[in-house]
């Protein structure tokens, strides 16, 4: 699954050439917020590249073809795991965002099961992050049945237009 992944330690390699200087810029912010947060560095950044769809507009969840292309648009998550040795049989996330004022940080416990409990009723930023969260834990289980989710600090950024 590893070649599913691109890897990059470039930034270069991620935006166009137009855009390099000011996203050099937001991943440093990114980091010093996430060391600002937590007292520590993120272990790794992910990124989640916004798309638009040049054939089938929301059809997709309904599984007919499409053809989705990546934009420069996208959300960044710092992470980092960390220990609880006063809990250690809880598992706990501790989700940030780089703009606080506007999405109030979560201290989430997972459940025994290690899934996120999801109140649809009550609209949180953070809900996206839990689905996410509930469904790479699914994936990764059914090839590692016994897998143990960690605690994690995990701060996040997006330019992706809301709405």
């Amino acid at each position: 699954m590893d070649d599913l992944v691109p890897d990059s330690l470039s930034i270069e390699d991620i935006y166009p050439d137009t855009s390099v200087q000011a996203q050099k810029e937001r991943w440093r912010t990114l980091q010093d917020l996430f060391i600002d947060a937590f007292g520590m560095k993120a272990c790794f950044v992910a990124r989640s590249p916004g798309r638009v769809n040049l054939i089938g507009e929301h059809i997709d969840y309904s599984l007919y073809e499409v053809l989705p292309m990546a934009v420069a648009t996208d959300v960044l998550v710092a992470v980092a795991e960390y220990d609880r040795p006063d809990m250690p049989n809880d598992i706990n996330l501790l989700i940030f965002n780089t703009n606080p004022k506007k999405y109030k940080p979560c201290d989430c416990d997972v459940s025994p099961k290690g899934k996120f409990d999801i109140d649809a009723k009550k609209h949180d930023w953070t809900n996206y992050f839990k689905a996410g969260y509930n469904g790479a834990v699914a994936l990764l289980r059914k090839e590692h049945p016994h897998l143990v989710p960690r605690n994690m600090k995990v701060m996040v950024d997006g330019n992706v237009p809301a709405g």
